[in-house]
């Protein structure tokens, strides 16, 4: 394995402020694994094919709460009063 520089960036070499906002999500959710088992080499793959080359059609949005509270709560309410 590699070393990890304990700045919780993952050894990425990006502040850990824009490693635990941007990097580990947008990994996590296009390569579904966590991002610390992924190698530089794929990650730099999925940046690059999915945020760089097409940054017209990626559109991020960050929950304001849980996903339970924001997503399936109000989807089972209306699903419940149908």
């Amino acid at each position: 394995g590699g070393s990890s520089s304990g700045s919780g960036s993952g050894g990425s070499g990006a502040s850990p402020a824009l490693y635990e906002r941007f990097l580990a999500p947008i990994l996590c959710a296009l390569m579904f694994a966590p991002p610390e088992e992924l190698s530089a080499a794929a990650a730099m793959d999925v940046l690059y094919g999915y945020v760089l080359a097409h940054q017209d059609d990626f559109d991020v949005r960050w929950c304001r709460g849980t996903i339970a509270e924001e997503i399936f709560e109000p989807w089972v309410g209306r699903i419940a009063a149908a």
